[in-house]
């Protein structure tokens, strides 16, 4: 290397330009360098006289800048576009398993040799064949999810945020207030109350105060499904028959008409015309029969549909109550009643004869209710005086217990607190904005899901000509981009891929061992509560705190359920997670992801924070990368890869399309 050197140079000027030749990290060869020092004959450059490396610092200070400057620009373009990250994240994943699945292909069918339209023939194969492997599942499955999500959307409408609450504290603050004003059974209060209720004779008061439990949670899951079918076949009868059927013209003829005529008394003068906002039809109503009215509507078709979905209204009005009356809707409710009944007996204590006079009966108070449940079922005629004391004294308790909690959840003030937030969370105009807003989620999701797999299909189908095309970026204005980005675009890609396959895989374990411990248990909703645990595993650590909440939640509110069974519903969602997080996640992402939980932990309110959910769940892969290769520059978690000269591998060409076979 010494002989390239121009012998004009001294010693000390050869030792310091092969030093700097040694540093230089922007392509610039010696024998640049030395026709620039030979060229500059009136100002030589001196070398040495910057032997503390000054000119080497600012450079690299420089290419740090422009790194950084490089880096800041895409975080900042990529926070812009975050409302898109749910199209862009699906089109990836859908190319990355499309590609996965091709390339498998292309490695048995033609290992030799790239056949673009063997890898076509594939791609538009894969294209096919999963929708309609994703179909044939979702019909075996679908049912399930559909008739539990009837039921509890039935339920939800049907229970009272307020009521349930007090439920669940009357458990706790009954007793407290009892043992507080009447003590124990030896106490002059306890023998005086309780001679009173022994006076008046009403018996069955633990049943009667939660009966209207049992009656929202069956009107809702169980009457309000049925229901709503039986609505929405009369309204697609009604629909099919229009406004020109002879139903329309008789309900026009009877009910609307004589309408239109009261009306047209009192807004059509006798002298003179009438105001501008009178309807033509109320107009005619004066001189015209019923039947040239309907002629007339017939002719003016916005009316005409205004009077359609008036007519629609109130004949499904009518025609239900006329269904719910009649016995094969009757017999459809017994069916549906009795089969949830053998799904869970331990919930269900009546038969549909048993709870239908029980319910008619609570409306007229506590004494018909004990009446009716003594007819239903009768004390044993052999009953002995100590059971029947027994009996009654728990009656009293319960009845006392109930009186005391409703006493205290009106006047005390923790109570009013609690029950303000209970109605701020049930106000109509908050409920209202959230209810929108998840409508336009849910109605953007598919169009975002038909543009990524619109572009999916682009991509894969002419995937090769894109991966050839992508380095030409290197000859033009962003170069320096490119060569920063891309390789850490392909590197992140490949940890994105891998890590949602593995998080997936744990994700469907652990909803399927969920699933099985809340049915075995008696938890309701286990298919819902199943597809949303698998939902939220798919975010580490986090997402596994969010399902024992929601099983929680759940197993606390549903009738039946309680703090009893909320724990151990808890306590089996809590046995999933620690299995995930000790026994799956080191086995599957432990070789594969590298990451201590408190680092992750600390990212995801950060990457929740500026990306929302996508930022919960790409957090993890971002966050290996950013451990691993930037900051330890120790390579790929699960690889052999180690970069020795991370600068120098940014110079070389990259293929920023390869992360997708």
């Amino acid at each position: 290397m010494l002989q390239c050197v121009p012998e004009a140079f001294t010693a000390s000027e050869h030792i310091s330009l092969l030093l700097l030749c040694q540093g230089n990290h922007d392509s610039i060869g010696i024998h640049a360098l030395g026709r620039q020092m030979t060229t500059t004959e009136t100002q030589p450059i001196s070398l040495t006289s910057r032997a503390d490396g000054s000119q080497l610092s600012a450079r690299n200070w420089t290419k740090l800048l422009q790194r950084l400057a490089i880096w800041v620009g895409f975080l900042v373009l990529l926070y812009i576009v975050r409302d898109f990250f749910f199209t862009a994240f699906m089109t990836f994943l859908i190319c990355y398993y499309t590609l996965l699945v091709v390339g498998i292909g292309m490695r048995r069918l033609s290992p030799d040799r790239e056949r673009t339209w063997l890898r076509r023939l594939l791609t538009i194969g894969v294209f096919f064949f999963v929708p309609v492997l994703l179909l044939g599942i979702g019909v075996l499955i679908s049912p399930h999810f559909a008739a539990q999500g009837r039921r509890l959307s039935g339920w939800i409408r049907y229970a009272s945020p307020e009521t349930e609450a007090a439920r669940l504290l009357e458990d706790f603050v009954g007793p407290v207030l009892f043992n507080s004003e009447f003590g124990n059974q030896d106490t002059p209060a306890y023998q005086e109350a309780f001679a009173e209720y022994r006076a008046k004779g009403e018996l069955h008061a633990l049943e009667y105060y939660r009966f209207p439990s049992l009656e929202a949670w069956v009107e809702g899951s169980i009457f309000v499904p049925i229901a709503d079918e039986e609505r929405e076949r009369i309204r697609s009868w009604l629909i099919s028959e229009g406004a020109s059927s002879q139903a329309f013209a008789e309900w026009f003829i009877r009910e609307k008409a004589p309408e239109l005529a009261d009306q047209a008394q009192l807004e059509v003068p006798k002298t003179g015309r009438p105001a501008k906002s009178v309807s033509s039809l109320v107009r005619a109503a004066v001189t015209s029969s019923p039947a040239q009215l309907l002629d007339m509507l017939r002719r003016d078709p916005p009316e005409l549909e205004i009077l359609r979905n008036q007519w629609i209204e109130d004949t499904l009005t009518n025609k239900f109550d006329e269904a719910k009356a009649s016995p094969a809707f009757v017999e459809q409710l017994r069916k549906a009643y009795d089969d949830q009944r053998q799904i869970s007996p331990q919930t269900i204590a009546y038969s549909f004869d048993e709870y239908t006079k029980l319910s008619k009966a609570r409306h007229l108070g506590r004494k018909a209710f004990a009446d009716a449940l003594d007819q239903l079922k009768p004390p044993p005629v052999s009953e002995e005086p100590a059971a029947k004391e027994r009996r009654l004294r728990s009656d009293f308790e319960s009845a006392t217990k109930h009186d005391l909690f409703q006493k205290w959840w009106s006047t005390n003030s923790v109570a009013q607190f609690i029950r303000h937030k209970l109605q701020a969370m049930v106000d109509p105009g908050v409920a209202s904005r959230r209810i929108e807003s998840i409508l336009g989620a849910l109605l953007n999701v598919p169009v975002s899901l038909a543009t990524a797999l619109t572009l999916s299909i682009f991509i894969c189908i002419d995937f090769v000509n894109l991966k050839n095309s992508m380095p030409r970026l290197r000859g033009t204005w962003l170069r320096d981009v490119y060569d920063e980005v891309a390789p850490a675009l392909v590197d992140m890609g490949n940890l994105i891929g891998r890590f949602m396959q593995l998080q997936g895989f744990i994700a469907l374990l652990s909803a399927i061992l969920t699933s099985i411990g809340l049915a075995f248990i008696g938890v309701e909703h286990v298919f819902l509560l199943g597809l949303a645990t698998f939902i939220l595993c798919l975010v580490p650590t986090l997402g596994s705190v969010l399902a024992i909440i929601l099983i929680v939640g759940m197993a606390l509110f549903q009738y039946g359920g309680g703090f009893r069974l909320a724990v151990q519903a808890g306590m089996v969602a809590s046995f999933v997670s620690l299995v995930d997080s000790f026994v799956l996640s080191p086995r599957i992402l432990g070789r594969r992801m590298e990451l201590h939980p408190v680092t992750l932990i600390t990212v995801l309110p950060l990457a929740q924070y500026f990306f929302g959910i996508w930022g919960l769940i790409l957090a993890t892969p971002v966050a290996v990368y950013v451990v691993n290769v930037i900051i330890l520059e120790r390579g790929l978690p699960g690889t052999s890869e180690k970069p020795t000269n991370p600068r120098k591998e940014r110079e070389q060409p990259s293929d920023a399309l390869g992360v997708l076979e």
